[in-house]
């Protein structure tokens, strides 16, 4: 049997939901059909979701069409949850990309576009809204082409009779296929090739991500449903897997269940899992053992007792599992894209009868769903603190505390969040030889690295004198010091070298360079310095043209670089750079500014140097390695829950 793992993916309001109904009430997987305006949508079953009209959370469901299989993924559309998609992005065998006829492409396309292609997942693009006061099909086409690709075959066109009357027809594809391959285009010289021929040319294209099938339609009305599905079996290749190869999966989604804890949705790459089998969770090196697997529908679920290579489902009984964690065999897993970046960061506190004990579990609960939120304690002000993408991740936090848990929070104006990089070449050492039993003994070199690269780590030390094992733990324990620097900012832009290691036969224990790497490396920041670096957004703005004046002066006054402006068809056009920290209330003074005509994109573009008179330090999650008898002290859980703190 054939099995697809299939996400559907789109800017806010392009109808990926509608869609994901139809193909359900399509395939016989529902009775009647939901609607996200009243609030009964299948894969909107949270009560935030019915109300609001939009997703929040990617939902799993599974249809069946003869002898194919799809687990479908409707994934949120808001770019503020766009942590679902980029988790969701590392199941898929294929994506459907729903584009508005009306409003084309927009910036979350874009975004999601550019992981799918480094991704090479094949991608069919489904237009929809067709039937919309102010479609434009062709146009649509020519953004798709002008901003995403041209590697499009249009599979399926829309046919007009009369204005209400309009139907979708297998196109002819032949002429544009042969000029992408010798063999089909000398056939169709002599006149013998066939449309079969074509189709099976962009099958294998389409599989190897070079090729994307254009479709039309509107999900409201039904039109092209039946197309989309026939173009998903079509196009996309199956998931493939061998159930006998060692178990190796990825967590996509956790969900808690009030009888069964934790619901760990996880698509296995090789392997066969069962219930009762023990998995190993790579990272914490524990072992825990599945209790059940259950599929899902919407809320319903069926267990079904096995999981094999190339499926996904629900695991149970996984209780220190979190989004994104990998199971069994890392290497058989392939390497997930970051690209979602929490900008703003928020303080939480508890109101009226709620305690800070109780905030304290909802938002852990809710961070082990999504670990993007990096929820921690702020120094001693009986507050939280955490990371989100905008205004509207904060308001859905606040509805799911009150629902999910009865907790009544109160939620800070958002900050901006930092990053730091080296100002200049460090060095730092550390001897950990006391209290013994412990032995270890490290060198690093930090020196600047070019914008935008992260973190570049070299060893240099022999492993005669630091076998591999602790070279590997050292490895690890630089990726975590470097969370927080000096001013308790993750560190970027740096190249970390290891140039001296040593360890004792005897008194060595692994751990010990989990201890010792914290205290060398803050040295060689501290001999260095860091500078603050900020984040920066690129932004399009369209308006109507007597604004843009007043919409250039509140660039300026954002720090904000612009290119040429435009002026087409009376609308003032203009794109360049503003930082976030002095941009967050603007787009209610571009709301104000044009009267509700203007239109603003932006999305992230890079973490550049901070003016020097901004400065910005972040509360320090544990104790500071530059306090060296309290941090060795805290690091070997001798300091107690008072310690957990400086």
């Amino acid at each position: 049997m054939k099995r697809i793992n299939i996400g559907l993916m789109a800017h806010v309001d392009a109808g990926k939901t509608t869609i994901t109904e139809r193909l359900l009430y399509m395939t016989g997987a529902i009775r009647s059909m939901g609607s996200v305006d009243k609030g009964t949508a299948q894969s909107d079953f949270m009560s935030i979701e019915r109300n609001r009209g939009i997703s929040v959370r990617a939902a799993v469901t599974m249809i069946h069409n003869d002898d194919i299989t799809i687990n479908l993924i409707d994934t949120p559309g808001h770019m503020d949850f766009s942590g679902e998609v980029e988790r969701a992005l590392m199941v898929l065998d294929g994506a459907v990309l729903v584009v508005s006829a009306v409003e084309g492409v927009q910036a979350q396309t874009e975004i999601i576009w550019n992981v799918l292609s480094k991704r090479g997942i094949p991608v069919i693009i489904f237009i929809n809204k067709i039937d919309r006061i102010g479609a434009n099909v062709q146009s649509v086409i020519s953004g798709i082409k002008e901003r995403l690709t041209n590697e499009l075959c249009q599979v399926y066109s829309a046919q007009n009779e009369g204005s209400n009357n309009v139907y979708i027809e297998k196109s002819d594809i032949t002429e544009e296929m042969a000029g992408r391959d010798e063999t089909l285009f000398d056939t169709y010289l002599k006149g013998n090739a066939t449309n079969d021929e074509a189709y099976k040319l962009a099958r294998k294209l389409v599989g190897e991500g070079l090729l994307h099938p254009v479709l039309c339609g509107s999900a409201m009305h039904d039109i092209g449903i039946k197309e989309l599905l026939n173009s998903i079996e079509d196009f996309i290749p199956s998931s493939s897997g061998n159930p006998e190869s060692q178990l190796a999966g990825i967590v996509f989604k956790v969900e808690h269940d009030p009888i069964m804890g934790k619901i760990a949705h996880t698509r296995l790459y090789s392997g066969t899992l069962r219930n009762r089998d023990n998995v190993l969770i790579v990272g914490r090196e524990v072992e825990e053992k599945v209790t059940q697997i259950r599929k899902f529908h919407g809320e319903k679920y069926k267990d079904v007792g096995v999981l094999c290579a190339g499926d996904i489902a629900g695991l149970c009984g996984l209780s220190s599992v979190i989004s994104g964690d990998i199971i069994g065999d890392r290497q058989a897993v392939p390497e997930t894209i970051k690209w979602v970046r929490p900008l703003l960061r928020v303080s939480v506190s508890a109101t009226g009868e709620t305690d800070f004990q109780s905030l304290a579990r909802a938002l852990a609960i809710l961070n082990e769903e999504d670990p993007l939120l990096d929820c921690f304690a702020s120094n001693n002000t009986g507050e939280m603190i955490i990371s989100v993408t905008g205004v509207i991740q904060t308001e859905v936090i606040s509805e799911l505390l009150r629902e999910r848990f009865k907790v009544e929070a109160y939620f800070g104006q958002p900050s901006v969040i930092y990053k730091e990089t080296p100002s200049g070449v460090g060095n730092g050492a550390d001897s950990y030889t006391m209290p013994k039993p412990c032995w270890a003994v490290l060198s690093f070199i930090v020196e600047p690295a070019p914008r935008g690269s992260g973190i570049t780590y070299e060893c240099q030390v022999s492993p005669k004198y630091l076998p591999y094992r602790y070279q590997n733990h050292v490895k690890t324990a630089v990726s975590r010091t470097l969370k927080q620097g000096l001013l308790g900012w993750e560190v970027t832009d740096v190249k970390v070298t290891l140039v001296n290691g040593q360890y004792h036969e005897i008194h060595t224990h692994p751990l010990d360079f989990f201890v010792c790497t914290p205290m060398a490396l803050m040295k060689a920041l501290l001999d260095c310095g860091t500078l603050l670096l900020e984040p920066i957004l690129s932004f399009y703005i369209t308006a109507p043209e007597e604004c843009g004046r007043r919409i250039i002066g509140e660039i300026i006054k954002m720090r904000g670089t612009f290119e040429s402006p435009i002026i087409d068809n009376k609308r003032f056009e203009i794109k360049g750079l503003i930082p976030v920290a002095s941009s967050l209330e603007f787009p209610v003074r571009l709301a104000s500014i044009t009267a509700g005509q203007g239109i603003l994109s932006t999305r992230f573009h890079s973490y550049e140097e901070c003016p020097k008179e901004i400065q910005s330090s972040s509360p320090r999650k544990g104790v500071n390695p530059l306090e060296r008898s309290k941090f060795i002290l805290w690091a070997r859980n001798a300091l107690g829950r008072f310690g957990e703190t400086n």
